[in-house]
């Protein structure tokens, strides 16, 4: 398996728009440039223009991320949230191999600790933005339009824009 976690290469010198429950790279507009993601419900979709997205990506079941196949209890497992850790999912609970840690605002590599290992992202108010160990962050990676969306939806947007990899 390759490694657990990787710091993708992302796109830094864009961050990104919520425009209705789409999800936008930023242009300095408040309608956003190139769409990114659509949420629909439970499911992480791309970006089509459409309101119903297009390609499925994630399910959001519960506590888990699981691939979209179109049914409400999703495809193949790819994690599980398990209080503040991002595991792999093996079917259980309480998950498989540590991913990575929320801890507060910061999202950092899974070490088994409470505060986590390596800084990825720090959260913002409604920006995620690349970890510099400050509380304002970085640069800034990406906008929700909903600050308090669940774990697993933002964990499953961190996945599915490669910002952390679950090596399944």
């Amino acid at each position: 398996m390759k490694n657990l976690l990787i710091l993708a290469t992302m796109l830094l010198s864009f961050g990104a728009v919520n425009a209705q429950n789409h999800i936008m790279t930023y242009d300095g507009s408040s309608s956003g440039g190139s769409g990114l993601f659509t949420i629909v419900g439970n499911n992480i979709m791309s970006y089509d223009g459409s309101s119903s997205g297009g390609k499925g990506i994630y399910t959001i079941v519960g506590n888990n991320i699981m691939t979209y196949d179109g049914s409400s209890s999703g495809g193949r497992g790819v994690a599980t949230i398990n209080g503040n850790n991002i595991m792999t999912y093996d079917g259980s609970s309480s998950g498989g191999k540590g991913i990575a840690t929320f801890v507060n605002n910061n999202i950092m590599t899974y070490d088994g600790s409470s505060s986590g290992g390596k800084g990825i992202a720090t959260k913002v108010n409604s920006n995620l933005m690349t970890y510099d160990g400050s509380s304002s962050g970085g640069r800034r990676i990406l906008t929700f339009k909903d600050p308090y969306m669940s774990k697993p939806t933002f964990a499953a947007i961190l996945l599915a824009k490669g910002i952390i990899w679950s090596g399944n």
